[in-house]
């Protein structure tokens, strides 16, 4: 099977970007840009081919930083230090659902959707595990050392699956948004009550707790759920102008904090680390930078046009645009007080890099995409070697 990433990208493409037919053809057209050569040996794990699922969101992202001029024609150019990461490939599974991986630290597994199926792979011992087994489509999944959750495509319904005890239970919500330990994030829009309710379930006690927030024409972003507080970001209109207004809730004391910052919009949102970083939208151009959330204030991080990031205490892994050479790249940085230094640069990876994410343990995921398995229309052929999966630690 083929993944048309050309149709793809041009459904994904979020209408509040404001990018002109031209633009977005622009934007599918930087899937074709050549790939560095590799020059350093990695650590890798080659895994027997077994049957094929994260959506094109990840490579979209990659691939969707707006303001590129004459992208076709440069170089994204994915540069590690001396670090040691791990590069896994899996043979046999398409690019599609090698998209929906995620990693789980206390199995050192993969866990992967594809169908009415979900899949592990533990890469210490290359088993793979048929972990649910279904008919109706699954369209996304969380998974931590305790929980395994999924929905089904056209259903309103959340699974939940105890992986001690392998039980199984099942409860109606519109969509979940994020898994902190027991915690699962959920929320619904209550038309009649003009408000979205989000509840914080406790999966082991069963118990609820529920924010509610009245809704209206602002863009709400994903809300984050982690260490007892809810991260709602919006954008709202304060005096005939936008900005971007963070909501954090403490779920345990029910205090609420809100941080305004003068920009139009939101690419990218991390909570980590009493911080919030972002890539904040100022017109036609992308600042990088995070709220200090012990004493508010905002520090932007210089230089840096970041159009996706993940962050974990003080490591930001980011794609950042560099307007002077005209060209992307993969980076991890250490940020201390605002300044970055440079932890990886991933300078021997042939693969355009994408999609980071770092587990709670502080691992970080992301996904490499081999862009001469690209076609003229954007097509991404079902070639072993069309995606590949990046590990690295740092305990």
């Amino acid at each position: 099977m083929e993944t048309n990433l050309h149709e793809r990208l041009k459904e994904i493409i979020p209408d509040n970007l404001e990018l002109t037919t031209q633009k977005k053809e622009e934007i599918i057209s930087a899937a074709h840009d050549r790939f560095v050569q590799q020059q350093q040996p990695v650590k890798k794990h080659v895994w027997k081919p077994v049957a094929v699922g994260v959506s094109a969101f990840a490579l979209t992202i990659l691939l969707s930083y707006p303001f590129i001029e004459d992208i076709k024609e440069q170089l994204i150019v994915s540069q590690v230090t001396e670090q040691s990461y791990e590069e896994i490939s899996i043979p046999g599974r398409s690019a599609e659902t090698l998209f929906t991986a995620i990693f789980d630290d206390a199995t050192n597994s993969f866990f992967y959707f594809e169908g009415g199926n979900i899949y592990s792979y533990a890469i210490d011992t290359q088993i793979e595990t048929v972990e649910v087994k279904g008919e109706l489509p699954i369209s996304k999944i969380l998974v931590n050392e305790n929980w395994l959750v999924w929905m089904c495509e056209d259903k309103e319904d959340v699974f939940v699956k105890n992986r001690k005890t392998l039980e199984v239970k099942e409860f109606s919500t519109s969509s979940f948004i994020d898994l902190d330990d027991d915690i699962l994030l959920t929320d619904n829009d209550n038309t009649h009550s003009g408000h979205t309710i989000y509840h914080m379930t406790n999966l082991r006690t069963n118990e609820i707790k529920q924010y509610k927030q009245s809704f209206d024409n602002s863009s709400v972003s994903q809300p984050i759920y982690q260490d007892n507080k809810l991260l709602i970001p919006k954008v709202v209109k304060k005096d005939g102008e936008e900005v971007v207004r963070f909501t954090l809730y403490d779920v345990g004391t029910a205090k609420e904090e809100q941080y305004e910052l003068p920009f139009k919009g939101t690419l990218a949102i991390a909570l980590t680390d009493q911080k919030i970083y972002a890539s904040f939208k100022d017109g036609k151009s992308l600042e990088t930078g995070y709220v200090d959330l012990v004493n508010g204030s905002y520090h932007k991080i210089d230089g840096k046009k970041a159009f996706s990031l993940a962050a974990y205490k003080n490591k930001l892994a980011i794609n950042e645009f560099i307007p002077k050479e005209g060209k992307s790249q993969f980076r991890l940085y250490d940020v201390n007080d605002g300044s970055l230094t440079s932890l990886s640069d991933f300078k021997d990876v042939k693969f355009a890099l994408t999609g980071p994410r770092f587990t709670k343990e502080g691992t970080l995921q992301f996904f490499g995409v081999n862009e001469k398995y690209i076609s003229e229309d954007g097509t991404l052929e079902d070639k072993d070697e069309a995606v590949k999966l990046y590990l690295q630690r740092f305990q």
